[in-house]
């Protein structure tokens, strides 16, 4: 779903919200956010620190978390950006939205979640750490 549609079609159960989702913190250019496997979409978290949990799952880096303001709808767990650098303009696609009580579930499946690709040959990160608030 695009945000054009959200917003233009004023379709109901969309509310504005803010959630939360990671990003690898490097110092270089580029966007690398913990995404999904099997879409390949970004993941995000309505509850911060779902992200600490999804965080040990994945090879280990340093982190940014981000909080921003999204379109949230909790019927179908859609969620698109509405004011984002990388994202928010018309044409912004859905992200993986993790809801209140829904993590076990993809905590279960092995390999669910993914650092977006694109860093190659990382120095050693066996002393990251995910940030406090």
């Amino acid at each position: 779903m695009l945000l054009k549609t959200v917003v233009s079609e004023n379709l109901p159960g969309w509310q504005p919200a803010y959630a939360y989702f990671m990003e690898i913190s490097h110092g270089l250019m580029g966007f690398f956010p913990a995404i999904t496997s099997e879409s390949h979409k970004i993941v995000v978290c309505l509850d911060r620190s779902d992200l600490e949990k999804i965080w040990t799952q994945l090879p280990i880096r340093n982190v940014k978390v981000n909080k921003e303001l999204f379109h949230i709808n909790m019927a179908k767990k859609l969620v698109i950006p509405m004011n984002s650098p990388r994202q928010g303009d018309a044409d912004s696609e859905d992200f993986f939205l993790i809801a209140k009580g829904d993590l076990p579930g993809y905590l279960a499946k092995q390999y669910f979640f993914a650092w977006a690709e694109g860093l190659l040959n990382l120095h050693d990160c066996s002393d990251a750490h995910f940030p406090k608030e």
